[in-house]
């Protein structure tokens, strides 16, 4: 990484019990060690796009991704009224 960035942000480590979920924006840069637990680490990814962004045919012919990786009945979000915080608590997510 270099030292002008790290100059400029800093670094903020983030650490807590197992089972943990972090939120960030793709765009952070970010990275981390090996894993030294004996479980596996999971990841999702999950990409929210403006609805007048939608998915158009694939280029150069080739076949489109599958539905659990591209979504093609765009639906905007409609807030719930409820934090994110809130909803975990209650076990709603």
């Amino acid at each position: 990484m270099p030292d002008a960035l790290i100059q400029e942000g800093g670094i903020e480590m983030s650490t807590g019990a197992a089972g943990l979920t972090v939120f960030f924006d793709r765009n952070v840069l970010h990275g981390s060690c090996g894993n030294i637990a004996p479980f596996s680490r999971n990841n999702v990814f999950i990409v929210y796009n403006s609805i007048e962004n939608t998915l158009r045919e694939p280029y150069c012919g080739r076949p489109p991704r599958p539905a659990f990786l591209a979504e093609r009945r765009p639906r905007p979000l409609t807030p719930s009224g409820e934090s994110l915080a809130a909803a975990c608590l209650r076990g709603g997510v």
